[in-house]
């Protein structure tokens, strides 16, 4: 049994990937086909279908970036306080989450001036 534990995990992982992403794309095309037996014309699927369906949100990008850059200045300051301190591991999730939370106070505040000025958030 214990042969069989380095065959059985990769296969289990990729079964549990593999098989939801079978089963979604195999309910799309039903769908899809369920629509064309209705007889709904190929303009009302492609909006269904299509990605200016779905609002954007055109400061995602900003939001991510920073959180990137405070939460690896936050990982930056803890190395550095490990380095010169004898401290607990524990300040490297304090500060990554501090950046974290600067950085999404930040977003707010950027996106909140920017939609009183009129742009559309």
């Amino acid at each position: 049994m214990e042969l069989l534990i380095p065959i059985l995990v990769p296969i289990a992982f990729f079964a549990a990937v593999g098989i939801p992403i079978y089963e979604h794309i195999r309910s799309r095309h039903r769908e899809r086909m369920a629509l064309i037996e209705k007889g709904i014309v190929t303009e009302d699927v492609k909006y269904l279908y299509s990605s200016s369906a779905i609002k954007s949100n055109p400061y995602g990008a900003l939001k991510w970036g920073l959180i990137f850059v405070f939460v690896g200045v936050g990982l930056l300051i803890a190395q550095i306080f490990s380095a010169l301190m004898d401290v607990e591991e524990v300040i490297y999730f304090a500060l990554v989450s501090i950046g974290a939370g600067t950085a999404l106070l930040v977003f707010y505040r950027i996106a909140l001036k920017r939609q009183s000025e009129g742009e559309p958030v």
